[in-house]
Formats: C-alpha cells, structure tokens, sequence
C-alpha cells in the first residue's frame, strides 16, 4: 500500500515539473515574441544606419541625428564629396519604421544582414538635385579621358559584306550608374557599382540584321537617264562604304558626287564653250553664261542613292538639274543646236543688229545699239536668255554720262542678270552703227519703237539670246 502511494506521489511531481516548465516556456515565449515585435533584429540596418535591437521610436530618433556626408563611390574610387545634409528624416516617418518593424520581424532573433530602405516624407532636395547632376557631370568628364567601347557593325565595301569586330572600352555607363544612384538616394552612404558601357558584339542580332539589310544591296545598280544617254550605275561605283544603323542606310558617296561632276562635265552646258554659226553663215565659238542647265551635285545625289538603296531600276536625271539667273530650273536639256534649240535671239555686237529666230526661222531683223564702249558699258558677250518681259516697264539705274536714272519705256525684255535687256529707246538720235563706240547705250540693247514693238511678240520667255 505504501509502495504505490510512493509511486502515485513521484508521478505528481513529474507532472507539476512539466507543467511548471511549460508555463515557464510560455512565459518566456510571450516575453520573447512581444521583445521581437517592438525591437528590430540586431542584423537590422535602415538607409544603412544600424538599428539593431531598437524599438521604432529608439530607431526615429537615431536616425533623426544622422549627418550625411553625401560621399559617392562608383566601386572602389570616391567619385563626388558633397556637403554635410541632415537625413531629412521627421516624425512622419514613424509610421514607415513601424510598417518596417512588421516586415522585419521574426518570432526567433536572427542575424542576417538586411538593409531597409526608407524613403523620408521630407524629400532631399539636395541630393535629388545638385549631388545628382554633379555625379552625372564628374562621371561624363571622366569619361573624356576614358577608352569608348566600339561596337561591331557590319559593312559594304567593295560590293561585298564583312563584319568589323566590337573593341572593348574603359567608359562608365552613366546611364546605368544614374539609376542605381536613383535606387540608393536615401543611402547614408552611397556605394554604386562600377558599370561600363559594354560594346555590340559581332555575333549579335543588332549585326546581324545589319549584315541583312547589306546582302540586299549587294550587285545593286540604277540605270540613269540624262537626255539622251544613259548611265548604269552601281552601289560599288556610288558609295565606297555602305553600313546600316537604327534603321537606316548610311554611305559614303564620294564616288557618285565624283561620278556626277564627271557627267557634267560630259553633257551639262553651263560655261560650256561651242560652235555656233552666225546669222551671217560665220562660225564662232560662244559660252554659256546664265543660259545653260547641269546636274544639281544635291539633288542628284538624293536622287541615286534613294534609288540604290530602295531598288529602284531607273530614274530620269530631268528632275536633277538647275540653272543660274531668274530661271533656276535650267534651260536647253534635251535640245539640238548644243541646246540652243530652233528659237533664239542674236546680237551682233559688230554689225549693231538683231535677229530672232522662231522654229528654225528667221523672223526679225533690226537695228540696234548697244552698250558705250567708250565708258567700258559694253553690253557682255555670251549666251543668256530672257528672264522675263515687261510692258510697260519703268528702267532705273546708273549710266557713266547720265548717272541714276530712271526711264519709262513701252516694251522691256530682260536678258543678264546685271541688268541688261532689248527696250524701245524713243529718245535715242543716233542709230548709226557706229553709234555704239562712244555714244552707246548703258549696256542694253537699244531698239527703235516701232521694231520692239514687233520684237517684244516675237521674243519668248527663256528663249536663249547669243550676244556675240
């Protein structure tokens, strides 16, 4: 009986051992768990700051006495030292630290390093702004004495396509660094990683579009029409390299500006010198002065090189040409006579005459006086047109022996730049043929009233004048 009332005892001891560790287990639980849901874990850092073992407020506070250098490294190498800023952390960013706590906590303390970010209420101008820029300004002027990555492309030379290996660099990828800056701004203190700009490599899809885009122009040509002739041209005669970046073509089209003064100077006529047969049956040689046409270099050049690179078969070189004078467009292109045509205009300076020619005949003959050789007015040799017709039309200018003037006239044709034109010179008393040498006009063509009045029908505008 005694012997089981000894066992029934040591039973209720072990019992009450178990239930007092147990409580005392709770106890320590409950203390434990409310500890960690108020302190931070002592591997706890915010913006940095170590917060170890704090409760939120104990946390505000130092963080509120936090002075930032506002130094910044990019790796190893301090790049900018800013001045000294508080961390512009207020009570208003409690309620941030407690949501923090809450993410941070654990029912067990623990040692892993973490660093939670915090963003202030009170937004730091300063860093945001000038520490920003003066990173971004240190980082591009370290640049400038840095290697720049090559990136690999592809290129036409030769009418065939090769690739042109990337050659790493040394430069900071600011753009790069820039947005990590953006990531750490509330930082104590912020280490970047040291990004470089890495270059296109060769095997890559940028290059290989490229090398695309140029096996379509190899053996590429366009065939171009200038009146009568016609000149094949290819993308090897037209461009000496060809290369293909963010979605266009870029060349080097030295060859074709080469090859278009090279077709000027075969069949444009601006200051082409030519034979020309006078009314009187006499040949002369004359030049072009204002009246001509030729390829426009630019114009051309837009015009070929949109039609290699786009595949176009053939283009007309009418659209490329230009000319000098109240005409730019250029006058002669495609016509007989060295693009004199079958109407035109002659002067002779010699025999002080006229004639107008209409479709290969002669329409007008008449007398003329031109400009005072004694006072070196001559009316200019070469081969013009006219620029326009005016009736009637008010002359102003300057004459050696009448100085400015003003004259009203019935009838105006208009054939140098300078000025010089057929008018009706009804004031005019000498119409001998040597009137000219000392008693000429201001360098235009003077005519009697009643023959420019003929003249003035029979004259058409653009229609080239041979002064000779």
């Amino acid at each position: 009986m005694k012997r089981t009332h000894r066992k029934q005892t040591r039973s209720n001891i072990w019992v009450l051992l178990v239930a007092l560790v147990i409580i005392v287990i709770g106890i320590g639980g409950f203390v434990m768990n409310r500890h960690q849901r108020t302190h931070f874990n002592r591997s706890v850092k915010i913006n940095g700051i170590d917060v170890g073992g704090l409760t939120a407020d104990e946390a505000l506070a130092r963080l509120k006495k936090v002075q930032w250098s506002n130094q910044v490294y990019v790796g190893q190498t301090l790049i900018v030292t800013g001045k000294t800023t508080s961390a512009h952390i207020s009570q208003a960013d409690l309620p941030a630290l407690e949501k923090i706590m809450q993410q941070q906590y654990s029912f067990f303390p623990h040692k892993v390093n973490h660093n939670y970010h915090l963003q202030p209420q009170q937004k730091n101008s300063y860093r945001e702004n000038v520490l920003r820029q003066a990173l971004q300004t240190k980082l591009e002027q370290l640049n400038q004495k840095r290697n720049p990555a090559q990136d690999a492309y592809a290129q036409l030379v030769n009418n065939k396509v090769t690739v042109v290996p990337a050659r790493k660099g040394n430069q900071y990828n600011v753009a790069k660094i820039m947005q990590e800056y953006d990531h750490q701004l509330y930082q104590a203190t912020i280490r970047l990683k040291k990004k470089i700009v890495q270059p296109v490599t060769a095997t890559s899809a940028t290059v290989k579009r490229q090398q695309r885009k140029l096996d379509k122009l190899v053996d590429r040509q366009v065939e171009y029409t200038v009146v009568d002739k016609k000149h094949t041209i290819t993308v090897a005669d037209a461009f000496s390299k060809v290369t293909y970046h963010n979605g266009k073509y870029d060349y080097d089209d030295v060859p074709l500006r080469k090859l278009i003064t090279k077709i000027n100077n075969e069949q444009g006529t601006l200051h082409k010198r030519y034979d020309f047969t006078t009314p009187g049956g006499s040949t002369i040689t004359v030049q072009n002065e204002s009246y001509g046409w030729e390829l426009s270099t630019t114009k051309a050049r837009k015009t070929l090189s949109q039609a290699l690179l786009t595949g176009k078969k053939q283009v007309d070189g009418r659209q490329d040409i230009y000319g000098l004078g109240y005409n730019t467009g250029g006058l002669g292109y495609g016509l007989d006579n060295n693009g004199l045509g079958k109407t035109y205009a002659v002067i002779s300076i010699a025999e002080q005459r006229a004639w107008l020619y209409r479709d290969g005949q002669m329409v007008q003959s008449f007398r003329v006086v031109t400009g005072n050789q004694a006072t070196h007015e001559d009316t200019p040799t070469g081969v013009y047109y006219i620029m326009y017709k005016q009736s009637p039309s008010v002359l102003r200018g300057y004459a050696a022996n009448r100085g400015k003037y003003e004259q009203k006239v019935s009838y105006w044709a208009q054939f140098t730049d300078s000025g010089c034109g057929f008018h009706d010179a009804g004031w005019r008393k000498d119409w001998s043929p040597k009137a000219y040498l000392n008693h000429g006009s201001g360098g235009c063509a003077n005519t009697q009233p009643a023959e420019m009045a003929k003249a003035y029908g029979n004259l058409v505008q653009n229609e080239p004048v041979i002064v000779y």
